[in-house]
C-alpha cells in the first residue's frame, strides 16, 4: 500500500509538473480610493500564463465602467465614475521587492457633481499602472486632480500622503494606505493579485491614498485535468489489486 501511495504521489508530481500554462476563467481590475469602496471590472479574457509570469496579451483585457455613489465630504461632487478604456500590453513578473512591472491602463475617471448629472473633471488614467508616471488636470470651477501612479507588484507597498502644512500649522494629517499583492501560481495555475500604488491628490477632497489590483484565475488545461484523472484511476486500481492480494 505504501508502494501505491508513492506512485500516486510520482503520478500526481509528473501531471502538476508537466503544466505551464493554464486558461484565464475569472478576474477583476478594481480601483480602491482612500477608505471608500473599491470601483471594479470584470476581466474575462486578454491574460494568460507562462511559469510565474502573466502576459497582457490583448489590448482589450480591461474594459468596463463601474459607479460608486455617495461623496458627501467634497461638495458639489457626488459621484467618481470608472471607465476603463483598454489596457497597454507587456509581461508582468511577480516580485516581493518593489513595484517595477509598467502595464498601463486606458480610460478616464470622471468625477460628477449635482447627483451625478454634471461632469466637473474628466481624468485621463494615463499614469496608473506605470512607475513613477503623472499627470494633471484641471476642471470646471478651478477643480484640480493630479495622479502619481506606480508599477505591479506581488508585494507589499505603501502610499504615503504627504503633510501639508498652512502658516507653521499642520492642516492635514497623513493617513498613508499599505496594500500587499499575493502570487499564488504554480505552473501556471492558480491565482495572482498584483497592486500598484495611486496617490490622488485633489484641490476639494484633499489626498487620496489609492491602491489599483489586478486579480487573475487560471485553470488547469482540460487535458491536464484528464491526465490527472488517468493517473489517479491506475494508482486506485493498483491498490485495489495490492489488497486483493494480500487477503489471499
Amino acid at each position: 500500500m505504501r508502494k501505491s501511495l508513492g506512485f500516486f504521489a510520482l503520478g500526481l508530481f509528473l501531471v502538476v509538473g508537466s503544466a505551464n500554462a493554464g486558461p484565464l476563467v475569472s478576474g477583476q481590475l478594481s480601483v480602491k480610493i482612500g477608505t471608500l469602496p473599491g470601483l471594479s471590472v470584470p476581466i474575462t479574457t486578454g491574460f494568460t500564463t507562462a511559469g510565474g509570469a502573466v502576459t497582457a496579451t490583448s489590448t482589450n483585457a480591461i474594459v468596463g465602467s463601474d459607479l460608486f455613489v455617495g461623496i458627501t465630504n467634497a461638495a458639489p461632487i457626488t459621484r467618481l465614475q470608472a471607465v476603463l478604456a483598454g489596457n497597454q500590453t507587456g509581461t508582468l513578473v511577480p516580485g516581493a521587492g518593489t513595484a517595477a512591472n509598467s502595464l498601463g491602463l486606458k480610460g478616464v475617471s470622471n468625477v460628477l457633481a449635482y447627483g451625478g448629472n454634471v461632469t466637473l473633471v474628466a481624468v485621463p488614467l494615463t499614469a496608473l499602472g506605470i512607475p513613477g508616471a503623472t499627470f494633471s488636470f484641471m476642471g470646471g470651477g478651478g477643480t484640480t486632480i493630479k495622479f502619481t501612479g506606480g508599477g505591479w507588484t506581488t508585494g507589499m507597498v505603501t502610499v504615503v500622503e504627504p503633510t501639508v502644512t498652512l502658516k507653521g500649522m499642520t492642516v492635514m494629517t497623513p493617513n498613508d494606505l499599505t496594500a500587499t499583492g499575493t502570487n499564488m501560481l504554480v505552473g501556471g495555475v492558480g491565482s495572482i493579485t498584483l497592486i500598484s500604488p495611486v496617490l490622488i491628490r485633489t484641490n476639494l477632497a484633499g489626498d487620496l491614498p489609492s491602491v489599483v489590483e489586478l486579480t487573475l484565475n487560471f485553470a488547469p488545461e482540460p487535458g491536464t485535468l484528464a491526465q490527472f484523472g488517468a493517473a489517479a484511476i491506475g494508482v486506485l486500481g493498483v491498490a485495489a489489486f495490492r489488497r486483493r492480494r494480500s487477503s489471499r
